[in-house]
C-alpha cells in the first residue's frame, strides 16, 4: 500500500492531498433543488416556545429535544413553529434542524481502496472517514433524506470527477451532479507536519451555496461534540475556509460539484489529543449528529423570511411529470426522525445535555470503522443518470386549455422560477404527489415529448389528431405516456434510434430537445456557435437554429452543455417558450 503523501502547511492549516484541483472547470453551477423544508426537529435540550421572535416575547410552551414541529413562518433567526400540543409560537432558529423529506444528499467518505489518506497515530484516515460517514447515513435516512453513499466498505475508490463529462456518476462529484442531489458532503480528516495543530474545519469553493453549507455544518458540530457532549473539540483556526485560502488552488469536491458541496475535515490524525477523539465511538457519533444537524440548519438558513408554505396534500390533477402522481421519487429511508432525549435544560435550547440517541461521552478508544470508495466503470459522457421516472397518468382527449390557477411550486426558486410557475399555469407541466415539481431532476424522453405536445395543443387551443400506433419497438399503448409519444411522433417531431426504439426513460439530453424543437418550430438551421458544440455534429444545426430563436440558451459561461441531460426546470422554460413562438 502507497504511503499517503505529506501535506504542506499553509497559515497552520491543511487539507487532505488527495482532494486534487479542479481548476478551469468551465461548467455551469447549477441551482440548488431548492426544497422547503415545512418541519423541524428541536436539537435544544429544552426549547422556550415565546409569544413572538424574540427572547423579550414571554414564553408559552416549553417543548423537549426531539419534538417535531410544524414550520409556519421565518423572521430572522427565528421560526414560528406550531408544537405537537396545538401551540404556535416562536423558537430561535439555531435550536432547529430541518425534516429532510425528500431531501437528495451524497455521503462521500473521503478516500477508499489501496488510497488510506492519512496515517498517524494508528489511525487510517479511510477508515475514521467511514466510521463517521455510516451513522450520518443512518441519521440522514431516518430523518426521511434519500442518501447515496460514495462507498459503504473499503472499497471502492471512485475518481473525484470527470473532465469530459460532470455527469459521469461514476465519479464522487458526477454521482451528485447527476442525480441531482440537494448537497454534497464529504467526510475526512486531516494531517499535519506540525503535530500541536489540530481542530475542525469545513471548506468550501465554487460549489453553489458551499459557503453557507460548510458554515452550517461546522458549528453545528461543534454544537454537539464541544457545547453538548463536552468533548474537547476545536475550530482549526477560523474553522471554515475557501479552498484557496487552504492551499493556494481549488480542490475538485468544492470546485466541480454543481450542486452545494463541502469538504469536513472533522479532526487531525497527526495531533494526539485529537487522535484520541477519533478512536471515541461516542465522538464519531456526536460528529455524525452535528452534521446531520448542519444539513438541516443550511436549508432552514436560506429560507427567505415570510411565510413557509407547506406542500400540498393531495397531488395536482393529472398526476405529475416525474412520476406516476401517486408517490414521490425513490429514497432510502423512512421519514420520521429519530426521538431524542428530554433532561430539561435552560433558557432557548443551550443547555448541554446530549439528545437524540447520542450515546453519552466514553472514556477509552474504540477502533473506527472501515473501507472507502473505488472505482464504478464511469458512463460514457451523455445523458445523466437520474433514476427513470414512472410515466404521467394519460390525459383524457379533448380541447386542452390553461387549468385554474395553482400556486407556484414550493421548490422551485430562481432565474427560471417564473416560467416554471407559468408552465403550470399552462397545463405544460406537473408536479409530484407531494406538491413539489424537483427542478434539478433530468427529464425523460418520454417527459419531454409530453411537454412539447401539451405547449402545441395549448398554443393553437384544439388537441392534435389520435394518430395511428407508434411504430417504436419499445413504446406500448399501455405505457401512460403513449398517448404523448405517439402524437409527437406522427407530427414528426421525435424521430428515435435507427433501431425503430425511442428509450422513453432515457434522460433527454439539451442537444436532443434541440432537435425537437427544431422540428416543431420549423426552424431553419442558424449559425450560432458554441464552444463546445462541434461543428460537425448532426446536432449543431439544430442547436444553432434554436438558440437564435431563443427557445433555449446557452449556460452563462458561454457553453450550451452539449451532451448534458436536460433538467426539469430548464424543461418547463423551453416548453414556455416554445407555446410563446407557437401563439405568434
Amino acid at each position: 500500500m502507497r504511503r499517503f503523501p505529506r501535506r504542506r502547511l499553509l497559515a497552520v492549516l491543511t487539507v487532505v492531498a488527495a482532494l486534487v484541483a479542479g481548476a478551469g472547470a468551465g461548467f455551469q453551477a447549477a441551482e440548488a433543488a431548492g426544497v422547503v423544508p415545512v418541519r423541524a426537529i428541536v436539537t435544544g435540550s429544552l426549547l422556550n416556545v415565546r409569544s413572538g421572535p424574540g427572547t423579550g416575547f414571554a414564553v408559552v410552551d416549553r417543548v423537549p429535544e426531539g419534538t417535531v414541529v410544524d414550520l409556519r413562518a421565518k423572521q430572522g433567526g427565528w421560526f414560528q413553529v406550531k408544537t405537537p400540543r396545538g401551540i404556535t409560537g416562536w423558537v430561535a432558529g439555531e435550536y432547529l434542524t430541518a425534516v429532510l423529506d425528500g431531501v437528495r444528499i451524497v455521503v462521500d467518505p473521503g478516500h477508499g481502496g489501496i488510497d488510506g489518506g492519512a496515517y498517524a497515530n494508528t489511525l487510517v484516515e479511510r477508515e475514521v472517514n467511514l466510521a463517521i460517514a455510516l451513522p450520518l447515513r443512518d441519521i440522514l435516512v431516518a430523518r426521511g433524506a434519500q442518501v447515496r453513499m460514495t462507498r459503504e466498505a473499503r472499497e471502492p475508490n471512485l475518481p473525484l470527477w470527470n473532465r469530459d463529462n460532470p455527469y459521469d456518476p461514476g465519479t464522487r462529484t458526477g454521482m451528485a451532479n447527476s442525480w441531482p442531489a440537494d448537497m454534497l458532503i464529504s467526510v475526512h480528516n486531516n494531517s499535519s507536519r506540525n503535530t500541536s495543530t489540530r481542530g475542525l474545519m469545513a471548506i468550501w469553493g465554487n460549489a453553489p451555496q458551499s459557503q453557507a453549507l460548510a458554515q452550517a455544518i461546522h458549528d453545528r458540530v461543534l454544537y454537539w461534540t464541544a457545547t453538548r457532549q463536552g468533548f474537547d473539540h476545536v475550530s482549526a483556526g477560523q474553522g471554515v475556509y475557501r479552498d484557496t485560502a487552504i492551499r493556494g488552488t481549488t480542490l475538485a469536491i468544492t470546485n466541480r460539484s454543481l450542486v452545494p458541496a463541502t469538504i469536513v475535515e472533522v479532526a487531525f490524525v497527526s495531533n494526539p489529543q485529537d487522535a484520541a477523539l477519533l478512536k471515541n465511538p461516542a465522538f464519531l457519533q456526536a460528529v455524525a449528529k452535528g452534521i446531520a444537524d448542519g444539513a438541516g440548519a443550511f436549508l432552514l438558513n436560506r429560507l427567505p423570511d415570510g411565510p413557509i408554505q407547506p406542500a400540498p396534500e393531495a397531488p395536482p390533477a393529472g398526476g405529475g411529470d416525474n412520476g406516476s402522481g401517486t408517490t414521490p421519487p425513490p429514497g432510502d429511508g423512512g421519514s420520521t426522525p429519530p426521538d431524542g432525549g428530554t433532561t430539561p435544560g435552560s433558557g432557548d435550547g443551550s443547555s448541554p445535555p446530549p439528545g437524540d440517541g447520542t450515546p453519552a461521552p466514553e472514556n477509552g478508544g474504540g477502533t473506527p470503522g472501515n473501507g472507502n470508495p473505488g472505482g464504478q466503470t464511469p458512463e460514457a459522457p451523455g445523458p445523466g443518470q437520474s433514476p427513470p421516472a414512472a410515466p404521467d397518468e394519460p390525459q383524457q382527449p379533448g380541447p386542452p386549455g390553461p387549468p385554474a390557477p395553482v400556486p407556484p411550486f414550493p421548490d422551485v426558486t430562481g432565474t427560471l422560477a417564473p416560467e416554471v410557475h407559468r408552465a403550470r399555469q399552462l397545463g405544460l407541466v406537473d408536479g409530484s404527489a407531494d406538491g413539489r415539481f424537483y427542478p434539478q431532476r433530468a427529464v425523460t424522453r418520454a417527459e419531454f415529448a409530453k411537454m412539447v405536445v401539451r405547449a402545441v395543443e395549448v398554443a393553437r387551443g384544439s388537441s392534435l389528431p389520435q394518430p395511428a400506433p407508434a411504430s417504436f419497438r419499445d413504446v406500448k399503448a399501455d405505457m401512460a405516456l403513449y398517448e404523448f409519444i405517439a402524437k409527437a411522433a406522427a407530427q414528426g417531431y421525435v424521430l428515435g434510434y435507427p433501431d425503430q426504439t425511442f428509450r422513453p426513460d432515457e434522460p433527454i439530453t439539451r442537444e436532443q430537445a434541440a432537435a425537437i424543437l427544431q422540428r416543431v418550430a420549423g426552424l431553419r438551421s442558424g449559425r450560432a456557435t458554441f464552444p463546445d458544440v462541434p461543428d460537425d455534429n448532426q446536432f449543431a444545426p439544430a442547436v444553432a437554429a434554436v438558440a437564435e430563436a431563443k427557445l433555449m440558451r446557452g449556460h452563462t459561461n458561454g457553453y450550451f452543455g452539449f451532451g448534458e441531460p436536460l433538467q426539469r426546470a430548464e424543461a418547463a422554460s423551453v416548453a414556455v417558450r416554445l407555446h410563446d413562438f407557437l401563439k405568434k
